[in-house]
């Protein structure tokens, strides 16, 4: 009895096969941003990986200075699975601040979630990496002035046809005192929120140390070799945008 064996379909190995390698390069390629991070991130501005999800990332932001002055922001950065290749969509980044802690920002919606895409523009994989959404994500608390139309980030102002917390813009147009007020009020809750758990991200406990306040930061995801990571918080200390 004759036997009959389907043949391969090459094209379809080499699609497969081409596809793997463009991942797993995209993947290094990631892998090479977050450890130029470990240098090179912006000032008050940190970031670690998820155990389990190599495109997802734990972030807290420590401002020092500006009407946001004092506040400790937590976010989550995901990268998309198209992340590194051309014409990819910015990272999504969003605060997971609880009990009301997220910033009350124009470009943060009630969901806690960042409008990247009208902070930094059209992502060019090839010149934007972690560190320039680290940069962007940090700018957004230094912007001065917030106004209606098309443009993007220009000094310390913005323009923008439609923001993601309409409210918020609505506020800082035309009541200025009470946008600075519920400013203020985000960040209050910011530190009180500060040691409350956030599930796959950052804890914070406090410890003495000299005279000073030592915060460690250790995440809750699984990553046992990233708990002695310490940020001392000085928060007279005024930073560099």
């Amino acid at each position: 009895m004759s036997s009959f064996e389907a043949p391969l379909d090459q094209s379809a190995a080499s699609d497969t096969s081409s596809s793997s390698n463009n991942e797993e390069l995209r993947n290094y390629h990631l892998s090479i941003e977050y450890k130029h991070l470990q240098t090179h991130s912006p000032s008050g501005v940190y970031l670690l990986p998820h155990s389990t999800l190599l495109r997802s990332f734990s972030g807290v932001i420590f401002l020092r200075r500006g009407i946001y002055q004092n506040a400790i922001f937590k976010f989550q950065v995901d990268c998309g699975d198209d992340y590194n290749s051309p014409g990819c969509s910015p990272p999504k980044v969003t605060f997971v601040n609880p009990n009301g802690g997220n910033p009350y920002h124009p470009l943060v919606d009630s969901s806690g979630a960042l409008d990247v895409k009208s902070l930094v523009g059209t992502w060019d994989s090839k010149r934007c990496f972690l560190i320039t959404l680290l940069t962007f994500v940090k700018k957004a608390f230094y912007i001065k002035e917030f106004h209606r139309g098309q443009g993007g980030v220009e000094g310390g102002a913005m323009r923008c046809e439609r923001w993601a917390n309409e409210a918020a813009f609505e506020a800082f147009a035309n009541n200025r005192e009470a946008f600075i007020g519920l400013v203020k009020e985000s960040v209050d809750k910011s530190q009180e929120m500060v040691y409350e758990e956030v599930e796959g991200g950052w804890s914070f406990e406090k410890q003495l140390e000299g005279d000073g306040m030592v915060v460690r930061a250790a995440s809750k995801d699984g990553v046992d070799g990233i708990l002695d990571a310490i940020i001392q918080m000085e928060r007279s200390a005024a930073e560099p945008s």
